[in-house]
């Protein structure tokens, strides 16, 4: 969703982290389909294509791919003399001008910068090192001003069309950068080998996709963890955040690293009660208190107070600052009873009419004036 121009970094990439964390569509590695045919030697060849299409801002064309597995015999597959963009300095004319004077049958290039993603790649380093800048903003319109390169991959498809070349490209590598490999080849239709099959490394499946379930195994198993932990332990003692993790950092003795525990963060922490912001201005003073009191800068309307570390002592400093701005009566008691900004909101509302009701009005000739139409 597009962000409000006063948003802070630190608030985008807490959110960005939350929206990875909350992906409920299935993500998958290019690799994973290398990896799939070590597991199954059926599996002849393999075509993995970025989509066709000119539209830079498309997710369609900028992150999603074809794959083609190609299964039965063995295919003999042609051998392809590699160049590297960037240690060649390559550039599209130059690539056209080679295909035109040399006509080569097969000329190879490893390493094209992708055109599509450059500024998602821009932003995607930003999340690790913010430029100088506080809003989102300012990083909108600092994003137009940095320089970009690469290729359309659709720019080569007509290349190799104009010119009589069939075009074989893959992200069979999916490096981090977004290059993909060029392949042009004169005559006929041979399979490419891109890859060589016995140079991939094994990782463990999961490694190659994302989990999708992860947000909703997040907001339905730490309520219960919560839940639980409150019956056996004091307030005093009950944890502020609990994240959930795949498995325990250990140390090269066996034992748990607790340098390398992740710390609990506001994506984690948005994730077990799904992030909503104020909808009425009660609700938006409230969470600015809170996050006053409690040191925290994002806060939702679902949010517990005690749960986010709040104690009966910063309660009290609460109660103190919404007497005077709403002229209402509120007790610890209403704090307990109404813990979450969203049902403390409805119950200030409902202390407003009840303490400060509005005087009746009676109509009366005075109110009116004689006139003719």
């Amino acid at each position: 969703s597009r962000l409000a121009a006063d948003t802070t970094v630190e608030q985008w990439q807490q959110q960005v982290h939350q929206s990875v964390t909350a992906e409920e569509e299935l993500v998958i590695d290019p690799r994973f389909f290398l990896a799939l045919q070590t597991r199954f030697p059926q599996i002849t060849s393999i075509e993995i294509e970025p989509k066709r299409g000119y539209a830079e801002n498309n997710e369609l064309t900028q992150f999603r791919y074809d794959v083609t597995l190609h299964i039965g015999s063995e295919i003999p597959t042609s051998v392809v003399p590699w160049c590297n963009w960037q240690l060649d300095q390559l550039s599209l004319t130059q690539i056209e001008s080679q295909l035109q004077q040399e006509q080569p049958e097969l000329l190879g290039i490893r390493g094209v910068p992708n055109q599509r993603v450059q500024q998602a790649l821009q932003v995607w380093q930003w999340l690790a090192e913010p430029p100088a800048v506080e809003t989102v903003s300012q990083l909108r319109e600092l994003l137009p001003q940095q320089p970009t390169a690469g290729i359309n991959p659709e720019q080569l498809w007509e290349l190799g069309q104009n010119l009589g070349y069939k075009v074989y490209l893959s992200w069979w590598e999916s490096s981090q950068d977004g290059c993909y490999d060029l392949v042009l080849c004169r005559n006929g239709s041979t399979p490419i080998a891109f890859w060589d099959s016995e140079t991939v490394t094994a990782k463990p499946w999961t490694d190659y996709t994302n989990n999708p379930l992860y947000g909703k195994l997040v907001q339905k198993l730490v309520p219960q963890v919560r839940q639980f932990v409150q019956q056996k332990l004091p307030n005093y003692m009950m944890p502020q955040a609990f994240v959930l993790l795949n498995a325990l950092p250990l140390t090269p003795n066996g034992k748990v690293d607790r340098k390398a525990l992740p710390k609990p963060d506001t994506a984690t922490r948005n994730l077990s009660t799904g992030f909503t912001l104020p909808r009425n201005p009660i609700e938006a003073q409230l969470v600015q208190i809170w996050g006053e009191v409690l040191g925290i800068e994002r806060i939702g309307v679902k949010d517990n107070f005690f749960e986010l570390g709040g104690h009966s002592l910063l309660a009290t400093q609460v109660i103190s600052r919404l007497s005077d701005i709403f002229s209402v009566e509120l007790s610890l008691q209403n704090f307990l009873e109404y813990p979450t900004v969203a049902s403390l909101a409805q119950n200030i509302e409902v202390l407003e009419m009840v303490q400060n009701p509005q005087p009746s009005f009676t109509e009366t000739s005075d109110d009116y004036e004689e006139g003719e139409l």
